[in-house]
């Protein structure tokens, strides 16, 4: 990639924060209700497959593993995503870092079907 386009979709500032903050960011996003999730069979058909760009810890991979879909999760952010694996085992094989994201600071829900 082109040094100036890199660091254009790179913003170092952002990407620290997340990674210092890791384990307050994942009990903040637990605790939330209310959002996004209202809308989950609104969106998706019941067992659709389902991938979360920019899980962050998990929630949202977690309510949709809870409400019957088929979802994973990617994030840029390992701690994130360790925090994620430490709070829900159940993730384990169903969150992930992807270093690959780190320049597409990005987050939305895809489904795939």
């Amino acid at each position: 990639m082109i040094p100036e386009i890199k660091e254009a979709f790179s913003d170092q500032k952002t990407q620290q924060y997340y990674r210092n903050n890791a384990r307050a960011l994942a009990q903040r996003y637990a605790r939330a209700r209310g959002g996004i999730e209202l809308w989950f069979d609104a969106a998706f058909p019941k067992g659709s497959k389902i991938l979360d760009v920019g899980a962050a810890a998990g929630r949202d991979v977690l309510l949709l593993l809870e409400a019957g879909y088929d979802a994973c999760g990617v994030d840029p952010c390992q701690e994130l995503v360790a925090e994620g694996l430490r709070r829900g085992p159940v993730l384990k094989d169903r969150l992930a870092f992807l270093e690959r994201l780190l320049n597409l600071w990005t987050s939305a829900i895809f489904a795939i079907t």
